[in-house]
């Protein structure tokens, strides 16, 4: 889904405009919030641009709110929580088992990304609509080994 190009941003970042293209991404989303994709441009631009898995979360999370059904929107959070838990598992990786608390535990194992299942299948419900979308949380599963656990439970 690669949406990073809009004009206003493209011109922003070529003229070293950040805060400006970070204004214009936030305006996208107020003057076009009632289109899911506007939600999933603005956390993969700032995937892209700022590498913020955080702040890339809460605008799929925002688009979520207002459009509980969109499929697009549960498949770009979930790779958003991958690749953030990704990250986390490198970052941690040679951390003491003595530093690690219950919380960093919770996301090296991918809760985050069970959550996002969970969530999408007490929304959706499971019906031939919504079965395409399970089936492609499974194959982007299938990259990460650390999510097996959870591909077992969707599949069941």
């Amino acid at each position: 889904m690669a949406r990073d190009h809009h004009p206003g941003v493209d011109f922003c970042r070529k003229m070293k405009m950040h805060k400006a293209s970070f204004d214009l991404v936030e305006k996208l989303i107020k003057i076009h919030s009632d289109k899911p994709i506007a939600f999933a441009f603005a956390a993969e631009w700032t995937l892209m641009r700022k590498h913020s898995y955080e702040l890339a979360r809460t605008y799929l999370l925002q688009g979520l709110h207002s459009h509980r059904d969109s499929h697009d929107l549960y498949l770009e959070l979930l790779k958003n929580e991958l690749e953030f838990t990704t990250m986390l598992k490198q970052k941690y990786a040679s951390e003491d088992a003595a530093d690690k608390d219950n919380l960093k535990d919770d996301l090296i194992r991918g809760v985050n990304c069970k959550l996002v299942y969970e969530d999408a299948r007490a929304t959706l419900g499971m019906n031939s609509k919504t079965a395409p979308l399970y089936k492609s949380m499974v194959e982007m599963m299938k990259k990460y080994p650390f999510t097996r656990e959870f591909q077992t439970d969707i599949i069941r």
